[in-house]
């Protein structure tokens, strides 16, 4: 589908839906990738990697979620951000 014709289709709901899950893993997807940093690893970095690594989206956060995104990298994601899994994720990571 094209991404253009899923915004159009999107309710007002589903596109700050879509916007909260992509400005909130931003900072999730931060502390995922430390431990690949070579900085120190907590238990909390280690529990937040295995809720992630759990549900096999590491890989997905590291396309999707860009750490510095221009426009067209914060709009993809926002259009690849629609379905409700990944406010599902937020939730469940950030505990709101």
């Amino acid at each position: 589908m094209d991404s253009l014709e899923q915004v159009r289709g999107a309710s007002d709901k589903e596109m700050v839906r879509a916007r909260a899950a992509l400005i909130g893993l931003r900072p999730l997807y931060r502390m995922y990738m430390l431990h690949g940093l070579f900085m120190p690893d907590t238990p909390g970095l280690a529990a937040l990697r295995a809720r992630i690594d759990a549900r096999g989206l590491g890989f997905m956060l590291h396309h999707l979620v860009s750490i510095v995104p221009t426009p067209r990298q914060f709009n993809e994601g926002l259009v690849a951000m629609l379905g409700p899994m990944w406010d599902e994720l937020r939730k469940a990571l950030s505990g709101r």
